[in-house]
């Protein structure tokens, strides 16, 4: 395994990281647009994955899950309300 792959013990997690990991950015903007998941979804599958893995490596110096929280919800707005997501 090299050092970039994301270890998850929660099988259900890791279907779903594997799922979005799989995921172009293309593919992913088309399902989030299409209602397929949400981004609040999206980001609670990838923050526990970094959960997970950081404690082994500890790459991550700061995360702003927060702030990621608040912009995931105002993407879902969006879709929800029918506007176009742009670029993310």
């Amino acid at each position: 395994m090299c050092s970039g792959d994301i270890r998850i013990t929660n099988p259900v997690r890791m279907y779903e990281y594997m799922e979005f990991k799989s995921l172009t950015i293309k593919t992913f903007h088309d399902g989030l647009a299409q209602k397929e998941f949400s981004a609040k979804e999206a980001m609670k599958v990838f923050y526990g994955a970094i959960e997970t893995d950081d404690k082994k490596y500890g790459a991550y110096v700061r995360l702003l899950k927060d702030s990621a929280f608040l912009q995931a919800e105002h993407v879902d707005r969006m879709v929800a309300a029918g506007e176009k997501v742009h670029a993310l």
